[in-house]
């Protein structure tokens, strides 16, 4: 029913249910003999499965894009969802998918509370406690399960809990027979402690706020021995992932990989400099390195943006880009950025794993002004995310690009702007705890890609951090990497009339550096000896050692001066 109501939808049409009688219309003339005898041939389905997502109206029909149309057990996964299930198989568990929420409990605070409001939450969002499998048909799948999460319970001295909390972080899930959703409750002789661990496969940033939100609702409402007050959610993330691979599917998938095949095809893989040779295999052991953009700054580039009309978002990502481009060299340059893949009402109330990732590509005029390079992305970010519902996978496999264990396919940078906050921990937005932060920092950091450059823009000065792989980058270089970014900034916001070319990606100080600095290079010269005495007395020295490899034979000092005395006499005779 899902397919044939997605189809009655791209014919432009609306259908619901008046008095149990199934009503149709149409916005452009009459509906094809094909689709009308579908759907007489199939009424009584159709009107139980619209009954069953309240669908009375023409305007209900029009707002609800995603239908609930599940009568089982198991379920298929979202695109999403299948590309992490398989990182995670493949890699035999690891921590680069996990979202540790560290919580300090409030004093007094009832911990059989605390505890019936996540199961709540946790029934209420199923994909936080499903398992995944493999069917008999060698397909993965999710099923749900009914039984409450499982917590325990642990008193720690209180100069171990770092090592606990750290160990917790980092044990890898066993999807198959554990729940998305870890919780660890600590108590030590003066504090009482909360881990929540979410694994990527149920939860986003997104998802977030939301968690937050209503825990604190089911909280506040059980100390009360009142029922939450929640908004009512007529799907869940189970439903979308079943909606999803009905959407993806026939003309509508091909137009949208078209634009993909177009935008990326013969792209160019970025070489950044690095400071260490690439591992074998990307191991996902990775640092961070937090820096401020100026206030000042961060209000010429806001101006920017407005000036332009365009977004803050835009306007920071074009200064990555000439920045990546000072850095490699290279013209052509992908980033990939994610993209929170809510665009249908429904998803926005749902905790899950909705995000995808989209591959950013550009080619850089050197020549071209920096207020034309600005509109050149805004306009690309603009049909991306039109294109945007293409999972990152299938993209991938559209361009046939071969995997690589050493690095991340397509692209190796990302770049987000977020509306995150500096709050304090006493400004948690949780009833029941503070956040841990300075805690779960030092617990847990991973880098899923060579580098990542994500941009808070929660308040009105901005502030960036790199996260970057530490089997590739020293922490110098990465600081010298995020000073470079600033000036490209600053000198963006001083002329955008300017031609990129133009640009002064170094500071005046690190200008200096390289052309004056690190060239005096300058050593006295000897000037009472020819060369050719100088270079006895260091044969003299090192009559063993290698002076150069002549046609593949390996010549020392004492062969290469033996050499040169007999062309000398040969010389000397003729």
């Amino acid at each position: 029913m899902l397919s044939l109501i997605i189809k009655i939808k791209r014919a432009g049409a609306s259908i619901w249910t008046e008095n149990n009688e199934l009503k149709l219309s149409f916005n452009n003339g009459a509906a094809s003999d094909d689709l009308l005898s579908e759907i007489k041939s199939s009424k009584n389905n159709l009107i139980a499965v619209l009954l069953g997502n309240k669908i009375l109206s023409k305007k209900d029909f029009l707002e609800k894009a995603i239908i609930k149309s599940r009568d089982q057990e198991c379920y298929p996964l979202s695109f999403s969802q299948q590309r992490l299930l398989f990182i995670e198989l493949f890699e035999n568990g690891s921590n680069a998918y996990h979202v540790p929420i560290f919580l300090t409990l409030k004093k007094n605070v009832d911990i059989s509370v605390v505890i019936k409001s996540i199961n709540f939450v946790a029934e209420r969002h199923p994909v936080l406690k499903v398992l995944y499998e493999v069917n008999e048909n060698g397909d993965l799948i999710q099923k749900i399960q009914t039984d409450p999460l499982y917590i325990q319970t642990r008193f720690v001295a209180g100069n171990n809990l770092y090592s606990i909390v750290k160990d917790d972080i980092n044990r890898p899930f066993d999807l198959t027979c554990e729940a998305s959703l870890r919780v660890c409750h600590y108590k030590t002789q003066d504090e009482e402690y909360l881990l929540l661990n979410i694994h990527h496969i149920a939860f986003d940033g997104w998802s977030t706020s939301l968690l937050f939100q209503e825990l604190s609702t089911c909280f506040d409402a059980f100390n009360k021995n009142k029922l939450p007050e929640l908004c009512d959610l007529d799907v869940n993330y189970i439903d979308y992932a079943v909606w999803q691979r009905e959407l993806l599917t026939g003309p509508h998938l091909e137009h949208l990989l078209n634009y993909w095949r177009d935008h990326l095809s013969g792209y160019e893989h970025l070489n950044l400099p690095i400071d260490f040779e690439r591992p074998a295999r990307f191991d996902y052991q990775g640092n961070d390195h937090q820096f401020e953009i100026e206030q000042s700054l961060s209000q010429q580039l806001r101006a920017v943006a407005q000036s332009q009309n365009t977004t803050l978002y835009t306007v920071l990502l074009s200064g990555f880009y000439i920045t990546l481009s000072a850095l490699s060299g290279q013209k052509d340059l992908i980033v990939g950025t994610p993209s929170d893949n809510r665009q249908q009402v429904q998803t926005q109330s749902m905790i899950g794993f909705f995000v995808n990732t989209l591959a950013l590509r550009v080619v850089i005029e050197p020549s071209m002004s920096v207020s034309r390079f600005i509109e050149q992305n805004h306009n690309m970010v603009i049909q991306a995310k039109l294109h945007q519902e293409v999972p990152f996978d299938q993209v991938v496999d559209l361009l046939e690009i071969e995997r690589n264990l050493a690095c991340h396919p397509l692209y190796q940078v990302m770049f987000s702007v977020q509306s995150f906050t500096n709050e304090k921990a006493s400004q948690s937005p949780l009833s029941f705890a503070d956040f841990g932060e300075e805690l779960q920092e030092d617990c847990f950091s991973v880098a899923k890609f060579d580098l990542s450059l994500n941009i808070s823009d929660g308040q009105e000065q901005l502030f960036a951090n790199f996260n970057y792989s530490c089997s590739l980058f020293d922490q110098s270089t990465i600081t010298r990497f995020a000073n470079m970014y600033q000036q490209v900034l600053s000198a963006m916001v001083a002329d955008t009339n300017q031609a990129i070319n133009g640009i002064m990606t170094l500071s005046s100080e690190d200008r200096k550096k390289v052309l004056y600095d690190w060239n005096q290079t300058a050593e006295p010269y000897p000037c009472d000896k020819t060369i050719h005495r100088l270079f006895e007395e260091q044969v003299a020295r090192h009559p063993d050692g290698v002076a150069v490899v002549h046609r593949g034979e390996r010549l020392t000092y004492g062969e290469l001066n033996a050499k040169a005395n007999q062309l000398a006499r040969v010389l000397r005779t003729t």
